[in-house]
């Protein structure tokens, strides 16, 4: 099952519409071939047949959340520090009240990445912190 864990997942049957059957590791039996009935229909497949299937990306999808969650990936001492900062400079202003008023924020927009690259260059956030941010990991 190792070398079948890179390639495919192992799942229980579910009901996935235009799909009639999936490898399939069934609880006390061996990897296989299997309908959604977890009739086998075929052996597993050799190393060369996995390695010419031809998987399609799935689309990846950023973290949305809300201004409340976003700003919470910043510490106290940074979230004080943009506050300031927006009291006297205007862009850094126009930033966070965009952030304000956004329905969501997205965590993939380049326009978010751009806004905390101006941060670092304000030395109100690091470069290491911005990644964090972006990553969505709490300080």
């Amino acid at each position: 099952m190792d070398r079948l864990n890179d390639r495919i997942l192992a799942l229980h049957p579910i009901a996935i519409p235009d799909v009639d059957f999936l490898l399939y590791h069934p609880p006390g039996e061996e990897v296989g071939i299997y309908n959604w009935n977890e009739t086998k229909l075929g052996p597993q497949p050799s190393d060369a047949d996995l390695a010419s299937v031809k998987l399609q990306p799935m689309a990846v999808v950023s973290p949305r959340l809300s201004f409340r969650e976003f700003i919470r990936l910043f510490t106290k001492d940074e979230q004080l520090g943009i506050a300031q900062a927006a009291m006297t400079d205007a862009a850094t202003k126009l930033w966070y009240d965009q952030a304000v008023g956004a329905e969501f924020i997205d965590l993939g927009d380049a326009d978010l990445a751009a806004g905390l690259d101006a941060l670092v260059s304000a030395k109100l956030i690091t470069a290491a912190r911005k990644v964090q941010v972006l990553a969505g990991a709490t300080p």
